[in-house]
């Protein structure tokens, strides 16, 4: 990118001569090397979003299936519809300690999924705002807000 914003800028001092050429080129610098910058920083971004990515799907596979929890609990619940002499109390315990099991197995994949998230999250840095373009250079001078309706009113 900074390579074709040079070439542009070139470009520009070719088909333009005298002073404000440079002050162009002058006020262009700053802006240029913020683009620079801002590259790198896109590009951890993107890594880092395929981190987040694959952290997902990770989990996302290895969390229990709904089915498999859905067949537990409905299981559960015809046994204990016809639980009443206690005949199927030890199965009903066992169903539900295979629950408990899905739940933990579920929480230790999201505590796993919450750590890789936030890591990759902790690797971006904030943003830098884009230097002001030649404000300093006097090439562009600043509107007034008053003086920017006045002219649309007109």
């Amino acid at each position: 990118m900074q390579r074709s914003f040079n070439r542009t800028l070139l470009s520009l001092m070719d088909a333009w001569a005298g002073p404000v050429v440079m002050q162009l080129m002058e006020a262009a610098k700053p802006f240029v090397r913020w683009l620079t910058d801002l590259c790198v920083q896109l590009s951890e971004v993107e890594r880092q979003i395929h981190e987040i990515v694959r952290a997902y799907e990770w989990a996302h596979h290895d969390m229990v299936p709904l089915a498999q929890i859905y067949n537990n609990r409905a299981e559960r619940q015809i046994l204990i519809d016809n639980n009443a002499l206690g005949q199927f109390t030890a199965q009903i315990a066992d169903l539900d300690q295979e629950y408990d099991d899905f739940w933990d197995e579920d929480g230790e994949v999201m505590r796993d999924y919450r750590l890789r998230v936030s890591d990759a999250l902790s690797k971006l840095t904030p943003w830098k705002a884009p230097p002001p373009i030649a404000h300093s250079t006097v090439l562009v001078a600043p509107v007034s807000p008053s003086t920017a309706s006045s002219r649309t009113d007109t």
